[in-house]
């Protein structure tokens, strides 16, 4: 083969002389092929030398091998090349090789706008390989038999993709004991179509500087994004605006196996996972938090999961959709996260808790909810000796199927509760719940409204309330008693079952009350009760039971919800223990329904319908 110029333009059977002896196409310093080239011809780059297929402008350059060949069609090993730029076709039919291989070869970048396709990688490095610039994507490359693209053990100075890569057998994008700096980016698609399940990028022992950001679609078989095998991403992990990662059969997002992330997980897009959006685990670690202004949902798990010892640093903020068909959020298994949960918009739990805690999870400085967390079965769960440290605190709206907030077996919350003015915390059975030998310690604050339709608050099984419940001027409490507390009440105290959020004063029946502990009732206290005969003390009319002392201001306000037009109350009927204490200290009080009235000081075993 004879060398006519630097650079040379390959023209079958004419220009230079004949190609046929099917040999090394690349052998000047810059080559261009813009016509088809192949059976058993390859380029193999040697020091200093570039290869241009130009398939623009009409041309169809391309490298076709036959079936059989057993060559890669452009390969660098072992030495500093130039660059290597695809517009046209390079078609590697051979079930061992590759379109595009370096071997502890240097290329100054790998730009492809045209068609890679192959059985073996369509892209690969291996063996300390270098990039000095970008790989640049704008075309397809595709595999059907092994991935995408491979780089491993190998150096790149920045990736970028804006049209295909994919794999039908394994993973699109694999990352495997390599660095790339200047980071990653995907504005195009990134995909495993593999019937055995893979990804759509696996990220493995390599570290990223520069961060990885999507704002294209990356989808995989079983997770769109795999960060295993102590990989470190410095820059984070970022999902754009209309960024698509979905897991088909498993995750959205993983991140385990001691991966660390510095500079946060966020999602401004669209993350999906058939198990979890997002799941780190495994002595994983995330610092910078996980920062959500998109959806997050998981069709059979949870949104987030953070479980197996993964510790996430500077909270994890929401201000768009968090949804699992499990749970919104769940943290197991010695799971950490600092810097707390800060909720704006919605989270949700389809079958269990929006934010669940589970098997001695912590959870550092507190939750913060001004949106709404719900759940089938809780909205709120600390549960399993899980620690929360540094309390709830909610001006938005806290609602579960069974209980608003659990706080359950040997579990313990640090720092109470705040329920501001436009607050509501409510459950079908229980707003809060202490349950099974858990901790409540800083006391409850209620400024809005907690409504359960059994039980207001209720702590039971020897679980404990360290501090007082404060029902502040203005809000209500709606729902029955029961457990050790001390609560003080200057706003509206409804003492029933089943009512109606909403017109907790005018729905519901008669309950029983009891608490270990001290009532306080101020001046500006309602104590809501309801009656509708004398038959059955806490069902057919609301009783409250204090063991301990029971403290009325003068004047102290009682308000009647009447049931049936009190059509089962006659003149002289007595509601006998409508409030028994073992001490009681009281003096007068102002009925506000105007069915009944009383002034005597004995009221509470002697209330007659006037």
């Amino acid at each position: 083969m004879k060398k006519c110029l630097s650079v040379i333009t390959l023209l079958l059977a004419t220009g230079c002389g004949s190609w046929s002896d099917a040999a090394d196409l690349c052998t000047a310093v810059s080559t261009s092929i813009t016509t088809a080239q192949g059976g058993t011809d390859n380029c193999v780059l040697d020091a200093g030398e570039s290869v241009t297929i130009n398939g623009t402008g009409g041309n169809s350059g391309s490298v076709v091998l036959s079936a059989g060949a057993s060559l890669h069609a452009i390969s660098v090993n072992g030495v500093v090349a130039g660059s290597i730029s695809n517009s046209g076709s390079i078609i590697v039919p051979d079930g061992t090789k590759s379109g595009i291989y370096l071997n502890g070869g240097t290329a100054s970048s790998i730009d492809n706008s045209g068609t890679i396709s192959t059985v073996q990688p369509g892209v690969y490095l291996t063996g300390n390989s270098t990039i000095s610039n970008r790989i640049t994507n704008s075309g397809t490359i595709s595999s059907s038999g092994n991935r995408g693209m491979l780089l491993d053990n190998s150096v790149v100075n920045g990736l970028t993709n804006s049209g295909t890569i994919t794999s039908s057998a394994h993973k699109g994008l694999s990352l495997v004991d390599g660095t790339i700096n200047n980071g990653v980016i995907n504005t195009g698609t990134i995909t495993s179509t593999s019937p055995a399940s893979d990804d759509g990028v696996g990220i493995y022992g390599t570290l990223i500087n520069g961060g990885f950001s999507n704002s294209g679609t990356i989808s995989g078989r079983t997770q769109g994004i795999d960060a295993d095998d102590s990989a470190t991403i410095n820059g984070g992990l970022t999902n754009l605006a209309g960024g698509t990662i979905s897991g088909a059969t498993e995750n959205a997002i993983e991140v385990d196996e001691t991966t660390t992330i510095n500079g946060g997980l966020t999602n401004r897009g669209t993350l999906s996972g058939a198990w979890n959006a997002i799941v780190v685990s495994q002595s994983a670690v995330i610092n910078g938090g996980i920062t959500n202004s998109g959806t997050i949902s998981s069709s059979s798990q949870s949104g987030i999961s953070v479980q197996s010892a993964a510790a996430i640093h500077d909270g994890l903020s929401n201000s768009g959709t968090i949804s699992g068909a499990l749970n919104g959020i769940v943290m197991a298994q010695s799971a950490t996260l600092s810097g707390g949960i800060n909720n704006t918009g919605s989270i949700s739990g389809s079958s269990a808790s929006g934010v669940s805690m589970l098997s001695a999870a912590t959870l550092q400085d507190g939750i913060s909810n001004s949106g709404t967390i719900t759940g089938a079965l809780n909205a709120i769960a600390v549960a399993q000796g899980s620690t929360l440290i540094g309390g709830i605190s909610n001006s938005g709206t806290i609602t579960g199927t069974s209980n608003g907030i659990l706080v359950d077996d040997s579990a313990t919350l640090s720092g109470g509760m705040t329920n501001g003015s436009q607050g509501v915390i409510s459950g079908g059975s229980s707003a809060i719940l202490v349950d099974n030998g858990a901790a409540l310690n800083g006391g409850i604050s209620n400024g809005g409204t907690i409504h359960g339709t059994t039980y207001s608050i209720q702590v039971a099984n020897g679980g404990s309330m360290d501090g007082t419940v404060n029902n502040l001027a203005g809000a209500t409490l709606a729902g029955n008693l029961s457990g050790a507390m001390n609560l003080d009440n200057a706003g509206t105290l409804v003492l029933k079952s089943g009512t109606s959020r909403g017109s907790e004063t005018t729905t519901g029946s008669a309950g029983a009350s009891s608490i270990t502990g001290t009532y306080n009732q101020s001046a500006g206290g309602i104590l809501h009760l309801a009656v509708d005969s004398t038959a059955t003390p806490g069902t057919t009319f609301s009783t409250l039971t204090v063991n301990g002392t029971a403290n009325l201001t003068a004047n102290a306000k009682i308000d009647l919800d009447v049931k049936n037009g009190g059509g089962n109350i006659t003149a002289g009927d007595r509601f006998a223990g409508v409030i028994h204490a073992t001490t009681l200290n009281s003096s007068t009080f102002v009925l506000l329904s105007p069915e009944f009235c009383s002034s005597r000081a004995d009221f509470f075993s002697s209330c007659h319908f006037c």
